[in-house]
């Protein structure tokens, strides 16, 4: 087993947070990370990706990518390539992509909304192709989700896909690469979308008023199935898990199940299936009224 540090080396008023790694093949992890310095009292927020050996943790490189110069958010999302060519950081300064081998930047995203972006998430198509990146942002008072299609070669913009509702939570694609669903918070709860992963059109849209705040997605392994789950208040005022099960050819609803206790908070965190798709995992923490907060999974069937 390899452990990896990354020191912070570029003195005092910056700070480092880790997002999330990803692993291709036998030798590489790909971490992304906000680097945030202070110049003249105000804060400048960029991307610092780093790439480590898999199996020494030694770092093969990093780079400081593009950046807020307001203090806000830094990158929010990394994921590699299937054929793992490729890594891409997502953020509220747009999207980038980096040689996976080299590190070397190939695009940064010359369509960066104009208005203001939250916190979003990217998903790239099994045939590396196409990576697409959703966000909520707000215009003129309005949060709209905000769903757009790269080619990862170029950068070259695919197509763009606006629903006028609600903030965004999740993405994810279809094991065949044809739909693109993305999952977040509706009029009146979760609001459930799938769009052709081809053209933007919209394929249906399942909203799901009883059910509060969307916080991740994910598809079966043979495509017929996707899954979201969040929080919701259960009929004791207590918060519980919520996960809801549609199908991904209509977006008709297949089972809602609800998971809490009385006297006990509950918030997911994340949402997995087996590889053999019979199983839905949820997992995140349960906080009593009193005491320590602990670890709760549940498993469903699919």
């Amino acid at each position: 087993m390899a452990s990896a540090r990354l020191d912070d080396e570029r003195g005092r008023g910056e700070q480092g947070r880790e997002l999330g790694e990803h692993l291709r093949g036998p030798l590489q992890v790909d971490a992304a990370r906000q680097h945030q310095h202070r110049r003249a009292g105000t804060f400048f927020t960029r991307y610092i990706t780093v790439a480590l050996n898999a199996a020494t943790g030694q770092q093969d490189w990093s780079v400081l990518g593009p950046g807020a110069s307001d203090g806000g958010q830094g990158p929010t999302a990394v994921a590699v390539s299937p054929d793992g060519s490729q890594v891409f950081v997502t953020g509220r300064a747009g999207t980038i992509a980096y040689a996976s081998a080299t590190g070397v930047q190939l695009w940064d995203d010359p369509y960066k909304v104009q208005w203001h972006r939250y916190p979003g998430q990217l998903a790239v198509s099994p045939g590396s192709s196409a990576v697409y990146v959703t966000s909520p942002t707000s215009e003129g008072g309005k949060i709209h989700y905000i769903t757009t299609a790269y080619a990862t070669a170029t950068g070259a913009q695919l197509w763009v896909a606006r629903y006028d509702a609600g903030t965004l939570a999740a993405i994810a694609v279809s094991p065949d690469g044809s739909p693109v669903f993305v999952t977040g918070n509706g009029r009146h709860g979760f609001a459930t979308i799938a769009y052709n992963a081809a053209t933007g059109a919209r394929l249906w849209l399942a909203p799901s008023p009883a059910v509060g705040t969307a916080i991740a997605l994910a598809v079966s392994p043979d495509g017929s199935k996707v899954f979201a789950t969040g929080g919701a208040t259960g009929t004791g005022g207590d918060e519980e898990y919520s996960t809801k099960g549609y199908s991904t050819a209509t977006g008709s609803p297949l089972w809602t199940a609800q998971y809490g206790q009385a006297g006990t908070s509950f918030a997911p965190v994340s949402l997995g299936v087996s590889s053999d798709g019979s199983s839905v995992i949820v997992t995140g923490t349960g906080t009593p009224a009193s005491g320590h907060s602990q670890f709760a999974t549940v498993a469903y069937g699919s």
